[in-house]
């Protein structure tokens, strides 16, 4: 379980490493900002645990534990649709909620860094998406995947920050390019891994995950 917890670990250092950056290049105040915009953000992924991935993530496991390849091609698709529905859904309510809250707060730091929320919300989706990937590849055993796709998200993202700082490219967007790089990087990761990967394998020879 080591290589699940590191992977895990890297995907919290970029949550984690983000605000020390926002708050070095521009400041507490809109780092201020900054935390209220992620949080609203990663609520999308949170609700989208709660509605659809639990749902679903069992029927992977036992599918996978039985070699039912239909059973399991089925249910991806399902996982996939659904993820896609409320990303896409979740992602405009964030957004236009969003706004809605910062014209209530009337606070001019909020106002100039809206577009902070929008670039957090485009990579929060590419998160998301990631996540159907990720589902089938843990089902299947393929945890190598995971473990080396999160570790490459988190030099991406340190990799692209440190680049786009060199080119004298504004702090905060810095931060925001890194972290969409770091998720584009791990959801095409992913996908490719299981895409290519499921083709070559059988789903009866996979152990079941405890």
């Amino acid at each position: 379980m080591w290589p699940l917890l590191i992977a895990s670990l890297c995907i919290r250092g970029i949550f984690t490493i983000d605000r020390y950056w926002i708050e070095s290049v521009a400041g507490l105040d809109v780092l201020g900002a900054y935390v209220l915009y992620i949080g609203m953000a990663t609520a999308v992924l949170s609700f989208l645990d709660a509605a659809v991935i639990v749902f679903y993530y069992p029927k992977l496991i036992l599918s996978a534990k039985d070699g039912d390849a239909h059973l399991f091609s089925s249910t991806m698709r399902g996982l996939t649709l659904n993820v896609v529905g409320f990303t896409s859904f979740l992602s405009l309510a964030c957004y236009f909620f969003g706004w809605g809250m910062v014209l209530w707060l009337d606070n001019s730091i909020y106002v100039d860094y809206f577009y902070i929320l929008k670039w957090l919300i485009l990579s929060i989706a590419l998160y998301s998406l990631s996540m159907i990937p990720h589902v089938g590849l843990y089902a299947l055993h393929k945890d190598k995947h995971i473990f080396f796709s999160q570790i490459g998200g988190l030099g991406i993202f340190v990799m692209s920050y440190l680049v786009m700082r060199i080119a004298k490219v504004d702090g905060v967007l810095s931060v925001l390019w890194g972290m969409c790089n770091a998720f584009a990087i791990i959801f095409v990761w992913k996908t490719l891994a299981y895409v290519l990967g499921f083709g070559l394998i059988k789903v009866d020879d996979c152990d079941a995950k405890a």
